[in-house]
């Protein structure tokens, strides 16, 4: 089920409430599927989680009072229109002493904001020169010299040289079992900084935006 599933289903059994109440439960629910989708879930994973739709109707529901006949007929009475008018949400804009505040500010806060993203697209640019440094210095060395060095101890061999011949033949062995060892960590290490870079990023747009669907 895909969260505009979800969501859908969970107002049509909401009717019940007031447009208030149910708007703000279905914008909770649709940001513990944000969340859970930004921890690395997929949307169907994250809807999957959150539980069966039904069973949070009905859990919502007995939640609140129950209403008098006269407070449901009043509500099936409400005109249509105005039942099926968006709710604008009201945006509350900055004060003006914030904004003052914040232009006098601009020469303090702003140079440590570059900072402070500076510091940010240094660390970033450590761990990628620490994944490419396993990349070349380990995966690259032993898969190398395992492929040389074997290499080398068959040439010994075929010249008659077999004892020194099967030494560098398993050294050569060796270093290519390393290497495929290497190569799996190599990977994790790649994908996990690929999320580390991607969580910063949308920490960061979230922080500029205020939104939780960045």
């Amino acid at each position: 089920m895909t969260k505009q599933e979800f969501l859908e289903q969970l107002q049509n059994g909401l009717g019940a409430l007031t447009e208030s109440d149910a708007r703000e439960r279905l914008n909770f629910y649709s940001e513990m599927i944000d969340d859970r989708m930004e921890e690395g879930l997929s949307e169907q994973e994250a809807v999957a989680q959150i539980g069966d739709v039904n069973e949070i109707i009905a859990s919502i529901l007995d939640e609140i009072p129950q209403r008098t006949p006269e407070q449901m007929l009043a509500k099936i009475e409400q005109p249509a229109q105005q039942k099926e008018a968006p709710k604008k949400r009201s945006k509350k804009g900055m004060e003006t002493w914030q904004i003052v505040m914040l232009i006098l500010g601009a020469p303090l806060w702003i140079p440590l904001l570059i900072a402070a993203f500076s510091i940010v697209i240094a660390l970033i640019a450590v761990l990628w020169s620490v994944v490419g440094t396993l990349w070349g210095a380990l995966f690259g060395t032993l898969a190398g010299c395992g492929i040389g060095v074997t290499l080398l101890g068959l040439g010994c061999m075929i010249a008659g040289k077999w004892v020194v011949g099967t030494a560098l033949f398993g050294a050569g062995l060796a270093c290519i079992g390393l290497a495929v060892f290497a190569f799996f960590a190599c990977v994790y290490t790649t994908k996990g900084a690929a999320w580390l870079t991607k969580m910063t990023f949308v920490g960061i747009a979230k922080l500029f935006t205020g939104r939780r669907d960045v």
